[in-house]
This record gives structure tokens, C-alpha cells and sequence, in this order.
């Protein structure tokens, strides 16, 4: 990360919060995810980093708080290649933050306790894959399920996000998804399919994100912050900028 002391010790708590960032870029706004962000900055995810040094406006739109956060950063550090659990991309350290914006930050970094993300599939290498990709980048708590013994609805309805590979889009696939959209307040959902028809169908019944199935992690990755970040920026905001 981006606040770390000369030490080596890190100045300030950070979280691995999936959220989606907009930020100023050559005259335009770019879109990116970060999974970790703190008091002091955050890192971005992107196969395009910009130089160390380079200076960004960033526009955040963090769960809980009315109004927009818009803060100053420069480029610290950057990712040029991947690796496991470390994404291409660039660590942002903030500029002047406000001392309103600050607290929420250290508010949202303190109590935040973790996703729950439920994984279904009726195949248990699948799923044991899918979980190992997912923990290389994403500090979560996760729950495996076979797609023929749907978890029950108090399951469903803590769970923040639902991996759910649809095979063939079968009946058990079909109730698992019935569960999940029926829930009072559904989590994300990303579908992996790779028939056509599977695909519109998931896309249809409101899957968040659609992927092909087996997914490359990377792939995996990205369709899941999509999905967890989507309701927290909107593109409407961006037209103005």
C-alpha cells in the first residue's frame, strides 16, 4: 500500500474493499477497482498504471456516506506485472485529505468485517478452484455449495456475493438463482456459463456479471468487483465531469 512509514510499518489500518473508483486521467474519466484502500491511499487496479508521480483526481462513491468523496493523489508505486494476489496496477497515496473524509475512511476501514461470498457449483473441483482463485486476491469468508442442495434462504440472505457456475443451466442451477433473486436484499451475482443461451438467461434473471466457465482468475476477479462495485458509482455521475 501507499502508507507506510519509513519503517516499514504502515501509518494507517486498510481494508481489502472491493469499490469501483472513477479518476481523472488525461482529460477523461477512467474506471478502475481497488482492493485495499486506508486513510492513506489506495491501490488501483489497471493494466495501464500510470508513471510514479503522476498526479490524479479520484471520485469515490464509498457504501454509507451521502456525498461523493473526491480527493487528490499521486502515484507512489507501481504493479507492472501480475502476480498471485497482486494485480497489475498502481498504489495512489491521498493528497490534503479532508479530516470529514479521513474519519469515514477510518470508520469504514474499522468495522469493516469481511464479505461473505457463497460458491456453487456441481462440481466440488470447481468449486474448491474457484474459492482458490478468489482467495489469492479477495479477503473473504466463503461458503461452498452443490448446486443440487441449495444452501437455505438465511444463508443466502447473509451472503454479499454468489458465485454461481451454471453448467447447463439445469433446474438445480434454475432454484439455486430463484433462492438468490427472491432473497429480500439479493447479493451480487456473477454467472459463469459458456453456452449462449445459459448466458442470456443468467444475464436475463439479473446476474451482475456473466463470464465464461472456467474462467482465468483474472477474469474471475474483475467480473466480481464489477459486480460488488456496480450500485456504488453511477455512470450518470460521470457525464458531468
Amino acid at each position: 500500500m501507499t502508507d507506510e512509514s519509513a519503517t516499514g510499518r504502515r501509518a494507517h489500518e486498510r481494508v481489502r474493499l472491493p469499490l469501483r473508483v472513477a479518476y481523472r486521467s488525461t482529460g477523461s474519466f477512467l474506471i478502475s477497482y481497488t482492493v485495499d484502500l486506508s486513510r492513506g491511499g489506495l491501490f488501483l487496479e489497471t493494466a495501464e498504471p500510470r508513471s510514479v508521480g503522476s498526479e490524479l483526481e479520484l471520485r469515490l462513491d464509498i457504501p454509507g456516506v451521502g456525498e461523493e468523496i473526491r480527493l487528490q493523489g499521486v502515484v507512489v508505486w507501481i504493479q507492472r506485472e501480475p502476480a498471485p494476489g497482486k494485480p497489475m496496477g498502481m498504489g495512489i497515496q491521498f493528497q490534503e485529505v479532508e479530516a470529514s473524509f479521513g474519519n469515514v475512511i477510518d470508520q469504514l476501514v474499522r468495522h469493516f468485517s469481511g464479505l461473505r461470498v457463497l460458491v456453487a457449483s456441481s462440481a466440488p473441483r470447481v468449486r474448491n478452484k474457484l474459492v482458490r482463485s478468489l482467495k489469492s486476491s479477495l479477503a473473504a469468508t466463503y461458503t461452498e455449495t452443490d448446486l443440487a442442495k441449495p444452501p437455505p434462504a438465511e444463508t443466502v440472505a447473509e451472503t454479499d456475493l454468489a458465485v454461481i457456475d451454471l453448467a447447463q443451466g439445469d433446474a438445480s442451477a434454475q432454484a439455486l438463482l430463484e433462492t438468490v433473486f427472491h432473497a429480500a436484499a439479493p447479493p451480487a451475482v456473477v454467472a459463469l456459463a459458456s453456452h449462449p443461451r445459459v448466458r442470456r438467461w443468467a444475464h436475463d434473471l439479473g446476474a451482475q456479471e456473466v463470464v465464461n466457465s472456467p474462467p482465468a482468475s483474472s477474469e474471475l476477479l474483475t467480473a466480481v468487483l464489477r459486480a460488488l462495485a456496480r450500485p456504488m458509482v453511477r455512470d450518470s455521475d460521470l457525464e458531468d465531469a
